[in-house]
């Protein structure tokens, strides 16, 4: 009886999914050191359009990390809630000015954390509250735009959903 180990069983998708990850990490420490994505792609052994999907798919995989941080962050944060508003409701319910009070403060933090309160208006004014004057501001945002890189633009024209 042969006591040869088995390689482990990776699906040939498996391999792809880690090889995808290893080319991204490589492509956005590039652009780390300031390589556009025409370099990176020719470090890469790949093309523009390959090295800009590598980091944008880094990209898109952070901010999912960090958006299920938050939300776990949050629904801990929620629980806490629950558990100092269960012990101090009931004297609150007995007219205790001060429990009342932090009854109060529990549910507006609360809404804020959950984004249910109604969103306080908010006004733009140009300089000293004076009237926004627009086409410096049009001129302000043309001269941004017309700085940054190919790279730079359509990776924020995606960002913006105009491009894909």
């Amino acid at each position: 009886m042969s006591m040869r180990k088995k390689p482990p069983n990776r699906s040939k998708t498996g391999r792809l999914a880690v090889a995808a990850l290893d080319i991204s990490e490589k492509a956005v420490q590039l652009r780390r050191k300031g390589l556009s994505c025409d370099e990176i792609g020719k470090a890469l052994g790949c093309s523009r359009s390959t090295a800009w999907e590598a980091i944008n798919r880094w990209l898109v995989a952070k901010r999912t990390d960090i958006k299920e941080a938050a939300d776990d962050v949050r629904e801990m944060e929620l629980a806490r809630m629950d558990e100092m508003m269960a012990g101090i409701y009931p004297t609150a319910l007995q007219g205790d000015m001060q429990a009342i009070d932090r009854v109060l403060r529990i549910m507006e933090r609360r809404a804020k954390l959950l984004g249910i309160d109604a969103p306080t208006r908010q006004e733009v004014t140009g300089a000293e509250g004076g009237p926004l004057d627009i086409r410096a501001v049009a001129s302000e945002f043309k001269a941004k735009l017309m700085a940054l890189s190919d790279a730079e633009l359509e990776a924020e024209a995606k960002r913006l959903g105009v491009a894909e």
